[in-house]
């Protein structure tokens, strides 16, 4: 007879749910605070793929910070969530409408939340997380704790709401699962003051805030025309000259030999439907500023803030580099350009960039999304 050892045991865990509680930092990799802001930003992060969706009504997103019950709501005025697919998505890892999104050629669809993942952490790390959710003449209400479901109720709405459609989540992060998990008021509003920049200025993006010491809500609405240029305005308060703003919509091919063939994306109905990406990126330079360079940089993808960047910084640092270099070269007589040879240290000194790519196909390092490793980019 075989000999048993006390760790012989195999144990599978049938919930996603218990999952998630079981091996948290697996799933959202944080503890703390810093997993409660990373479980905020997937709450907004949904409502920003709604009302940036084309097939969508929604034009506005509420969010409001409450420091005294550690409570954030997040209301959009999309087409809300279908009311018979709530509990699937809170409970369920990989249960979303975005997984395919890609295969749709008929739009271009870009979202920041695509493993279907993030509503069913929120939902398994909170101590309280209620849907409203107003769509087709009908009112749903969900109450889930700790992931379970407490509370269902669907309402045909009066005829005056009839037409009412949206989604309004409020979620209290966990500290049995997460520790100390305080919600962190000016990373918050950081965050989302970063994300305003990358929003369509026609989309209405508010921020209302309440704290203990300051009872009163306090409202900050968003609004910047120039996106990513606007940004570096405010992140470099000394420059050389006003942004350089590049902005790209179009598609791209991968041909046999590797390389990629970008088309331009021209008229209202764009005959090129895959590899969609839109690029947008700003330079300035300010030789007086001292510090790490990964911190000149501020970079996106699809809404979301790519702390650790990744390829598409790369790639914006080696555009500017070739630029310089050469535009610098040609400036000089063949016995100039042989006694002063350009480094890219000489060409990067000093240079600021923010980066927003949107694309249909992202590419992060890991679920907290904070490196881009799309390597067609």
């Amino acid at each position: 007879m075989a000999k048993q050892y006390k760790d012989d045991e195999i144990v599978y865990l049938e919930s996603d749910i218990q999952k998630i509680q079981t091996r948290t930092t697996m799933y959202i990799s944080y503890k703390g605070s810093k997993a409660s802001m990373q479980l905020c930003r997937e709450i907004i992060n949904n409502a920003i793929d709604e009302v940036i969706n084309p097939l969508s009504p929604g034009d506005s997103i509420d969010i409001l910070f409450d420091e005294e019950s550690n409570m954030i709501t997040v209301s959009d005025n999309g087409r809300g969530i279908p009311l018979d697919k709530v509990e699937i998505a809170c409970t369920k890892i990989q249960a979303g409408s975005k997984l395919f999104r890609d295969q749709d050629k008929t739009t271009f669809k870009t979202s920041a939340g695509e493993n279907g993942t993030g509503i069913t952490c929120c939902n398994a790390l909170s101590d309280n997380l209620t849907f409203i959710i107003y769509r087709e003449g009908k009112k749903g209400t969900f109450v889930f704790q700790a992931g379970k479901l407490l509370k269902k109720e669907i309402i045909d709405v009066p005829k005056k709401e009839a037409n009412k459609h949206g989604t309004t989540v409020s979620f209290i992060p966990s500290e049995k699962y997460l520790g100390k998990c305080k919600i962190d008021h000016d990373e918050l509003l950081e965050w989302i003051t970063d994300i305003s920049y990358l929003i369509d200025p026609n989309i209405k993006l508010s921020y209302h805030y309440a704290s203990k010491k300051h009872p009163t809500i306090k409202t900050i609405e968003f609004k910047h025309e120039n996106g990513v240029a606007d940004m570096l305005d405010v992140f470099v308060k000394k420059q050389l000259f006003d942004p350089i703003y590049i902005n790209f919509k179009g598609s791209y091919t991968v041909l046999e030999n590797g390389d990629i063939e970008f088309l331009e994306e021209t008229g209202k109905n764009p005959k090129y439907l895959e590899n969609r990406i839109v690029i947008q990126a700003a330079y300035t330079i300010n030789p007086d500023v001292h510090m790490d360079e990964d911190d000149h940089y501020k970079s996106f993808c699809n809404y979301i803030r790519t702390i650790d960047h990744g390829v598409h910084l790369v790639a914006m640092k080696t555009a500017w580099n070739q630029l310089v270099s050469k535009l610098t070269t040609d400036s000089l007589t063949p016995n100039e350009a042989e006694k002063y040879p350009i480094t890219y240290e000489d060409a990067r000194n000093g240079l600021f960039g923010t980066l927003n790519i949107m694309c249909t196909d992202p590419q992060f390092a890991s679920q907290t999304k904070e490196k881009m490793s799309n390597d067609e980019l």
